[in-house]
């Protein structure tokens, strides 16, 4: 049973996409562990799972 999934989302500050196609899903029994450094998105992510903001839009490839 999936407790949280998401699938190609993008996150980021303002203008600034700082995470980009971003698909994973976490199961009852899994561990969910974040890392990284300052600014990549770690409290981005976790206010977007909780609907604190919403994902930024899709940027276009060029």
């Amino acid at each position: 049973m999936n407790l949280i999934s998401c699938e190609n989302i993008s996150l980021g500050y303002g203008s600034q996409v700082v995470i980009e196609n971003l698909s994973f899903t976490v199961e009852a029994g899994d561990y969910l562990c974040i890392v990284g450094e300052n600014g990549a998105g770690k409290s981005t992510l976790v206010k977007t799972l909780l609907n604190l903001q919403k994902p930024s839009p899709r940027q276009s490839k060029k």
